[in-house]
């Protein structure tokens, strides 16, 4: 039997490809821990099959062979099946796995008859795949090497914001009130949840006004995407204006450091703040450092659930047919996805439970001693949209099953905002008094959108409770980046004063007069 040669390592490369590849794509938004079981499962794969089919086939090279041709089957699978379902008006009854299943049978016998009993110069053609593969390899590799380096300097570097932060003055140590950051994603205003969905939200905007909210019912973020708009808030001032300090500290476009150590966290800590943040499932937004660091407990690697990104990346496999296998045993049980657990494992279990952390933690957290400054992002209502109102989660598929984990079609997008905004309503009306009455200091709170939604992305929840007070200066249309310009000019002494509030799209100026920026 002939050895193992250096050509023969092709199989390897494809096994790896997939997983590094979407990695890569989605770098930004995962850490680097969800790509690890993915990773293993692919190689333990690849060497089940080519061990079998050397044991079959005795040859080294047409084991090889067959093993890379049956990975590209496999992992191909899921992008040829959306691929086709996105054909318009024959997509949706072209693309079903009973068709495309008898089509990729046919492929792979044809294939392996092809390769097993007609190829004759083996050598070349391992040759030939193991260039394929290295060269598919090398550019997702690059990225995630270069990316691991600057996260590297990222988290060690010492961030000079002399030239845009203002010194705090304390009239009274013993009088720092608790800070909270409470961001709830995609959250849009009041008046445009009435025109694009049909929902009366006054209810619960008069109910933060009794318990002391100043709503802001005119208010817009500045930047019309997450990182923008949370760069944008804590630092206080636009993103062309921060770009001077991505310059000067060499970091390019990676805006995400100035998130991590933003000068409104910085400040608060140099007077003697402890900062507290939550694990978002969002690495640019995970605050690792902060003095707490709260995330909920996992089980061993391989005895979690699925993670969003491992989802992902089975909907890109022949996995996908497992996937809507498991969706169609949903839809036919008469049970919540958390009590089937055994029998269906819902790939977002990982993320709701994430929510539900978030959501239990942060009253509890006014009881812990010493000024806190508190930043809790959560994913509600922004896709996956699995929350009824009642907290339950979502049965139907409809819901969470269309591209990037969103809705089906605009029915599902309309319902599932709905219920996730009635859900959530709910959920800050019990925790928010809990952290105004435990809290040995009357505290400051806000409750801030970081866009609007889908309809209206410019448009935005914004409420403070500033210890029960409602300074003169506040005003309906004060946007996210005079937020903490606000509240540290006012109880804490600086000198920042007030922006224009302004709105980008695109590095493009939104008039306030124009219809709100939609995806």
């Amino acid at each position: 039997m002939p050895h193992l040669k250096i050509y023969h390592f092709h199989p390897f490369l494809f096994a790896i490809f997939p997983v590094l590849s979407l990695f890569e794509h989605n770098i930004e938004e995962v850490a680097i821990g969800v790509a690890i079981r993915p990773f293993w499962i692919s190689l333990i794969g690849m060497l089940l099959i080519f061990l079998f089919a050397l044991v079959l086939l005795k040859s080294w090279d047409k084991a090889a062979l067959v093993t890379s041709f049956l990975l590209v089957m496999f992992f191909s699978y899921g992008h040829v099946y959306n691929a086709i379902r996105s054909i318009p008006e024959y997509g949706l009854n072209l693309g079903r796995h009973r068709y495309l299943i008898v089509l990729y049978g046919l492929v792979i016998i044809a294939g392996l008859w092809w390769m097993v009993k007609q190829l004759r110069d083996l050598r070349q053609i391992n040759q030939f795949c193991s260039l394929i593969g290295l060269t598919l390899f090398i550019f997702p590799g690059v990225q995630v090497l270069s990316h691991a380096r600057k996260v590297s300097i990222a988290e060690s570097i010492d961030v000079d914001y002399a030239t845009l932060a203002e010194p705090l003055n304390i009239a009274e140590e013993e009088d720092l009130p608790d800070i909270y950051y409470i961001i709830l994603d995609t959250y849009t205003r009041g008046d445009c949840l009435l025109k694009n969905y049909d929902y009366d939200n006054s209810s619960f905007l008069e109910d933060l006004q009794a318990m002391g909210f100043y709503v802001a019912n005119r208010s817009r973020c500045n930047h019309c995407y997450t990182q923008g708009s949370l760069v944008s808030s804590l630092n206080m001032n636009y993103m062309n204006a921060l770009a001077a300090i991505l310059e000067e500290n060499d970091l390019g476009d990676d805006i995400w450091v100035l998130l991590k150590h933003s000068i409104v966290r910085e400040s608060l800590e140099q007077i003697g703040y402890q900062t507290i943040a939550f694990d978002t499932g969002f690495e640019w937004s995970r605050l690792r450092d902060a003095d707490t660091y709260l995330a909920f407990d996992k089980d061993p690697l391989f005895f979690q659930t699925i993670d969003p990104f491992e989802t992902l990346f089975i909907k890109s496999t022949a996995g996908r047919i497992w996937i809507d296998l498991q969706y169609k045993s949903i839809m036919n049980e008469n049970r919540t996805l958390f009590e089937a657990e055994n029998s269906v494992n819902f790939p977002y279990e990982g993320y709701a439970k994430r929510q539900l952390f978030i959501l239990e933690q942060l009253p509890q957290l006014a009881t812990l001693s010493g000024p806190k400054f508190v930043f809790a992002h959560l994913l509600i209502p922004h896709v996956p949209r699995v929350f009824t109102p009642q907290g339950e989660i979502q049965l139907d598929p409809g819901y969470y099953s269309g591209e990037l984990d969103g809705p089906v079609d605009d029915v599902f997008d309309k319902l599932g905002y709905v219920s996730e905004i009635e859900y959530i309503n709910s959920q800050m009306l019990e925790i928010l008094p809990q952290i105004i009455e435990n809290s040995s200091l009357p505290p400051i709170i806000v409750l801030q959108g970081d866009t609007g939604s889908r309809h209206d992305l410019t448009e935005i929840l914004n409420a403070y409770y500033l210890r029960g007070e409602h300074p003169e200066i506040l005003y309906e249309s004060i946007s996210p980046v005079n937020t903490f310009r606000m509240i540290l000019d006012t109880y804490f002494g600086s000198g920042y004063g007030f922006l224009e509030d302004i709105t980008y799209h695109d590095g493009e100026l939104i008039p306030e007069t124009s219809p709100a920026c939609v995806w």
